[in-house]
């Protein structure tokens, strides 16, 4: 509930309801709470009542039209900086756009509208409001800090007040007259120890300096007057240690002869504040100016040679298209899309680390711990044995144990960890991935990735999840950008996991990983197993379908996506569409109007089931079956699946010959 009450709000002024509803059809994927208004009064009166992030503005309305209403909406101090798109089929000559940004407008949108424009330029708008509110918490929090501190500071300065501070009193030449006992408390001597003793005895040599200048140029004026007020100086004990004291000089005359009386304040604890407040604004510099330079050299050093990779890719694809083999036009289209791929992980890097609260989306499903730690092992041994570093992996988990997690970002923090092992690894060293049941908790499976590396000191070890810190190998000629460990922690928390770490410098370090285990772990690799028998080859021709069909196949996965096209290259008589997630999914049935479409369940952003949903919801596209497509190989997954309005229900690996049962079932008659 809090969270829903966090939403921003867009509001949507237009005298036609049929209009309203367009924007509202559109803007429902928008995470933001979506407010119409029938007029430009109507919409006035709303902005009273909230705040809002946007205003999408319709121009020819009766009555008040919308440049009138943006001129009001202007003159409002909640409102007067809020962005306005002007929204219109008709005004599309230039001087009524001209008009539009006159009237305080930002962006000028005409009918009919273009929905993935339109998302686009609204989610623009919403990370500017996010930013804004963002700043707008960190000042407030700054004033409440800084209304802490001022209190503080009266607080000192009132408990100081109402104790008797150090008085000396001198004459002419600096030497003391009286001695309070406060005086005799700070500095440590007796009243008997100082009298015509020197002031410059309690004072470090240009403190007593600033004091013995002072006194002596205005020794011969008999005016009563404040000589000094807060001047700080070092102020010496009686053993010898020195404090920071602010002292005060005024003047007096008596009988004739001027004396001096300074009351001393010690000031150590509010130089102790003072310090830690320069230390942590030297320390926010830093952060922001490392931020900065890794923005920069993020976007040079990687975007540069990638762009390099994908770009001639891809020129040598149209180029030599005709004089290439099957298998070079392939490998040229994985690199191009490696390339790509590569290039989209280092933009949502650098929006997480501008922002520092990036999303990104996981797939969470059972992981056989047997497979997973094979893989890693197999991706990371080229690399290992190019620096003659050994590999060794070893799996003391049960047979079947399987943990919950995201594929991909499970080998990756893996492999990231098991790279830093080697980069940072002595010549003939050794990494070790090992597996086994966490003994801190029966539900849990702990990875422990050890290296016989360089190790990290202890001042090192307490940042070393931080982002940009490097473990104190920012001089050394091993390569890296010190967001890797960031990166990995936030995933592995992302999937219920912690991270923890350990290191001797000169031996080596262990990076332990603690993730959830899946239950029912016989069941599903029952479930695998039988799938996997169903999956071998066999000398079935794939049965031939009576007509034509038209299948749509939403998959995230693009091997998955290759596998199905492969399958479907020996049924001429299937014509399959691709989509790479549920939204793209649902505006690609809407145009194809397939005949079956096939669901994977576990999209990123929107699921399987929710898209099933809104299928099943639209009038044009309800009578369409759907089949839905999961890891999730338990009886009770299936019976969700029917019960959440697919139609059929395919578990992975997939059983071809099922998946061609349940087509010939489902097609239309």
């Amino acid at each position: 509930m809090a969270q829903e009450s966090l939403k921003p709000y867009i509001l949507m002024v237009d005298d036609r309801q049929e209009n309203l509803f367009a924007l509202e059809k559109i803007l429902r994927r928008v995470n933001a709470h979506l407010i119409s208004a029938n007029s430009g009064n109507e919409a006035l009166s709303l902005i009273l009542r909230h705040r809002f992030a946007l205003i999408l503005l319709d121009v020819q309305m009766e009555g008040m039209d919308g440049f009138e209403t943006a001129t009001y909406i202007r003159e409002y101090e909640q409102s007067a900086n809020t962005p306005i798109i002007f929204v219109t089929a008709i005004n599309k000559d230039q001087k009524y756009v001209f008009q539009g940004y006159q009237n305080g407008a930002v962006d000028y949108l005409f009918k009919p509208l273009d929905p993935d424009i339109l998302i686009s330029k609204v989610n623009i708008f919403l990370k500017l409001y996010e930013h804004q509110a963002m700043q707008e918490r960190l000042i407030r929090k700054l004033q409440v800090a800084k209304a802490k501190l001022s209190e503080s500071e009266i607080r000192i300065h009132s408990i100081l007040n109402n104790i008797q501070d150090g008085v000396v009193t001198t004459d002419s030449q600096g030497a003391i007259h009286s001695f309070n006992l406060a005086a005799e408390k700070m500095f440590q001597y007796t009243f008997a120890e100082v009298v015509e003793k020197p002031i410059a005895k309690l004072l470090d040599e240009d403190s007593g300096n600033i004091y013995q200048e002072v006194v002596q140029s205005e020794s011969s004026d008999s005016i009563k007057r404040n000589l000094v007020s807060g001047q700080r100086v070092l102020c010496r004990r009686k053993d010898g240690r020195f404090f920071p004291a602010e002292i005060g000089i005024s003047k007096i005359t008596i009988d004739g002869k001027p004396l001096f009386t300074s009351s001393v304040r010690d000031i150590t604890q509010r130089q102790v504040y003072e310090t830690k407040l320069i230390r942590a604004k030297e320390e926010a510099l830093r952060a922001n100016q490392a931020k900065s330079d890794f923005l920069a050299s993020m976007s040079h050093e990687l975007r540069t040679p990638l762009n390099a990779i994908i770009g001639f890719s891809t020129l040598i694809m149209r180029c030599s298209q005709d004089s290439l083999s099957e298998s070079q036009e392939e490998s040229l289209f994985q690199i191009q899309k490696a390339g790509e791929h590569l290039l989209s992980l280092i933009n949502d890097i650098l929006d997480l680390a501008k922002i520092d609260s990036g999303k990104t989306t996981l797939s969470i499903e059972p992981l056989c711990v047997k497979n997973l730690v094979r893989e890693v092992g197999d991706l990371i041994q080229n690399t290992a044995q190019e620096l003659d570093i050994r590999i060794e992996i070893v799996n003391n988990c049960l047979q079947e144990a399987y943990i919950l997690g995201d594929n991909v970002r499970a080998k990756q923090v893996l492999l990231n960890l098991m790279s830093n092992g080697i980069k940072y690894n002595k010549p003939k060293g050794m990494v070790q991935l090992k597996c086994e049941p966490d003994s801190t908790s029966n539900d849990r499976i702990l990875f422990s990735i050890s290296d016989t590396g360089i190790g990290i000191s202890p001042e090192n070890l307490e940042n070393i999840f931080e982002p940009f810190d490097r473990g104190g190998a920012e001089g050394s000629e091993i390569e890296g950008t010190g967001i890797g460990l960031s990166i990995t922690k936030k995933l592995i928390a992302a999937m219920n996991g912690s991270i923890t770490v350990t290191s001797t410098l000169g031996k080596g370090s262990c990076f332990e990983i603690s993730l959830p285990m899946c239950p029912n772990a016989e069941e599903i690799m029952e479930a695998e197993e039988l799938a996997a028998e169903s999956q071998k080859p066999n000398n079935e021709k794939l049965p031939q379908l009576e007509e034509t069909l038209t299948l749509l196949y939403v998959e995230d996965n693009p091997a998955n996506l290759k596998l199905l096209q492969k399958f479907f290259e020996s049924a001429p008589q299937v014509r399959l569409e691709t989509s790479a997630s549920a939204e793209s999914g649902l505006k690609r049935a809407a145009e194809v109007l397939p005949d079956i479409i096939l669901m994977d369940i576990n999209l990123p952003g929107m699921n399987g089931y929710e898209a099933c949903k809104l299928l099943k919801q639209d009038g044009n596209l309800c009578t369409i079956p759907v089949i839905g497509l999961s890891a999730n190989a338990m009886k009770s997954d299936r019976e969700k699946a029917l019960d959440s309005g697919f139609d059929g229900y395919i578990t992975k690996p997939i059983d071809f010959n099922e998946l061609t049962r349940l087509l010939k079932d489902l097609a239309p008659r």
